[in-house]
């Protein structure tokens, strides 16, 4: 019951790691239109890459509770 509970869990992650993801690639157009260069890209790609990082931990650790109740 509790390993179900958690798969849910990591698939939610998984699904809202898409959306971030996808709303961050809306975000690095809208900037690439307003300022030039390669300005906003180094933003961007410094928020989606620890922000990543952070949806990838919390799988991980999801992960691992699955694995220990199996």
């Amino acid at each position: 019951m509790l390993q179900m509970g958690l798969m849910e869990l990591g698939l939610l992650v998984d699904r809202r790691y898409k959306q971030y993801y996808h709303q961050m690639q809306i975000i690095i157009s809208s900037f690439q239109v307003i300022a030039e260069g390669g300005v906003a890209k180094t933003y961007t790609s410094l928020a989606l890459e620890t922000n990543s990082c952070r949806f990838r931990c919390l799988r991980d650790a999801i992960d691992s509770q699955v694995t220990r109740f199996q």
